[in-house]
């Protein structure tokens, strides 16, 4: 027996996402011995079909969020008015560095 009839000696597999009529037209054309073309034909489908699948939105959902909780994320306390903290401050750091960083005299 070649590989080929051993693959499709009566055994039957069901593959969870597949129906079973998908599963059986692909060994139905496997085994009538079809040509490459439409097996790769086949195969390109499947794999789109696949990809569409995957990148399908899921269900989105909407989180409580109270005013206080986000206001926090802009609060930037007195952590500005330090000098340890100005050169890891967002816009500083696209700034020129010379100018930035001279001391303040005061």
């Amino acid at each position: 027996m070649d590989i080929k009839g051993w693959c499709n000696s009566g055994r039957r597999t069901i593959q969870l996402g597949k129906s079973y009529n998908e599963i059986e037209h692909i060994n139905s054309l496997s085994a009538t011995g079809t040509s490459n073309k439409l097996r790769w034909k086949l195969l390109w489908m499947k794999l789109k079909k696949e990809k569409k699948k995957i990148f399908e939105s899921a269900s989105s959902f909407q989180v409580p969020y109270d005013q206080y909780t986000y206001s926090q994320n802009f609060d930037q306390g007195t952590a500005l008015d330090e000098p340890d903290n100005l050169s890891r401050s967002f816009s500083v750091r696209f700034a020129d560095p010379s100018i930035v960083l001279v001391k303040r005299k005061g």
